[in-house]
């Protein structure tokens, strides 16, 4: 029986943009080496525009699909 992976929520908030991404890398880091799930929660981030992360950057979840990986971020 497989376990259910454990999911890490990482939320950005109002610290530096440099500050967020860093720490969002840490995050990033540390989920991989325990095989947790992490989500990156953009909800209350004082760069957001309009979509929050998406106004930045594409998902990695669409990119691992399209390449036929599984979808893990």
């Amino acid at each position: 029986m497989e376990m259910e992976k454990k999911r890490i929520v990482y939320s950005l908030t109002g610290r530096g943009l440099f500050s967020e991404l860093s720490n969002l890398a840490l995050a990033l880091v540390y989920a991989d080496y325990n095989q947790e799930e992490l989500t990156v929660n953009t909800r209350n981030w004082n760069a957001r525009v309009e979509k929050g992360w998406s106004d930045y950057f594409e998902s990695v979840y669409f990119i691992c699909e399209a390449m036929g990986g599984k979808n893990q971020l």
